[in-house]
C-alpha cells in the first residue's frame, strides 16, 4: 500500500558521491522516512480553500504559472533551446508539452467555484503539472548525459588507440594515462556546472514540493521554477544563437556520430 512520506534523513549519502557514479555503483541510496498523515495534508488545503485571499492569490499565481509555462512550450517548439535536448526527443516536443489553460487545468479551482472539484481533484492537477515539468527537466539532463557520454567515450578510444596494441572493449577509465584521465574529469566537472546553471535539476526541487504541505507554497516554487527556464530561453533568444563550444582541451570540436545532422 503506498502512503505519503518525508524523507528525514539520507542513511548512506556516498552512495551519490562522484566516486561511486564513476565506478557505476549499484548501491541505491536509502532514505529514513516519517508517514505524512494524508488527512492533515487534505486540512491543510481544506483550510486555504477557506480562506478567499488564499484562494484568489492561488488563482493569480496559476494564471501567470500557465502563462510562462505556454511562453516556454512556444520557445521551445520554435527551436530555442532545443539544444539541449537529446534529438529523439525533439520531434516529440509538441505531445509531450500539452497545452494548457485555466479551464484545463483547475489547480487553482476550488469547491466554492465547482462543486465537482473536491481537493482530490486539485491536488492531483497540480501533480499532473509538476509532472510535465519534472519530465522536460529529465530530458535536458538526459540530452546533456548523452552528449557528454559521447564526447567522454571518444577521448577514451583516443587514448587508448594511443597506447597502440589491439584496442580491447569496453575501455575503463582507470586503464588510460594521467593525462586522459585529467580530460575526462575537467569535461565532467564542466558537463556538471553548465547543467546546474540551468537552474533544472529533476530531483532536488521537487523534493521541496513533495515535502511541502500546502497547496499555495507549492504553486509559489512550482511557478518560480518555470518563470526561470522562460527567462533564460527568452535571453538566449535575445542573444541570438549560441557559437559552437570549441572543446578547449582540443584544437577541434568534438561531436558524436549520433548527433550528425543535429547541429
Amino acid at each position: 500500500e503506498q502512503e505519503l512520506v518525508d524523507i528525514v534523513q539520507i542513511e548512506n549519502p556516498n552512495a551519490a558521491s562522484p566516486q561511486s557514479r564513476l565506478v557505476r555503483s549499484p548501491e541505491y541510496l536509502v532514505a529514513y522516512c516519517r508517514s505524512r498523515s494524508r488527512r492533515q495534508s487534505r486540512q491543510d488545503d481544506a483550510d486555504d480553500a477557506n480562506d478567499d485571499t488564499c484562494v484568489q492569490t492561488e488563482k493569480q499565481l496559476m494564471s501567470k504559472l500557465i502563462d510562462d509555462y505556454m511562453e516556454v512550450r512556444s520557445l521551445y517548439l520554435q527551436g530555442r533551446g532545443s539544444q539541449d535536448l537529446p534529438p529523439f526527443a525533439q520531434e516529440q516536443l509538441r505531445n509531450h508539452l500539452p497545452e494548457l489553460t485555466m479551464t484545463t487545468t483547475a489547480v487553482a479551482a476550488t469547491a466554492k467555484d465547482d462543486d465537482n472539484i473536491n481537493d482530490d481533484d486539485t491536488n492531483n492537477k497540480f501533480w499532473e503539472l509538476a509532472q510535465i515539468w519534472q519530465t522536460l527537466c529529465y530530458t535536458i539532463r538526459e540530452g546533456k548525459q548523452i552528449n557528454l557520454s559521447s564526447d567522454v567515450n571518444e577521448i577514451m578510444i583516443d587514448a587508448a588507440m594511443m597506447l597502440g596494441g589491439p584496442l580491447k572493449l569496453p575501455v575503463h577509465l582507470e586503464d588510460l594515462p594521467p593525462d586522459a584521465r585529467y580530460e575526462v574529469s575537467e569535461m565532467e566537472r564542466m558537463a556538471q556546472a553548465e547543467f546546474l546553471a540551468l537552474r533544472l535539476d529533476p530531483c532536488l526541487d521537487f523534493q521541496r514540493l513533495l515535502v511541502t504541505h500546502k497547496l499555495l507554497p507549492r504553486l509559489e516554487m512550482l511557478s518560480r521554477m518555470i518563470q526561470r527556464e522562460r527567462q533564460r530561453l527568452e535571453n538566449n533568444a535575445s542573444n541570438g544563437p549560441k557559437e559552437k563550444k570549441i572543446n578547449t582541451f582540443k584544437e577541434q570540436p568534438r561531436k558524436g556520430a549520433w548527433f550528425e545532422g543535429f547541429e
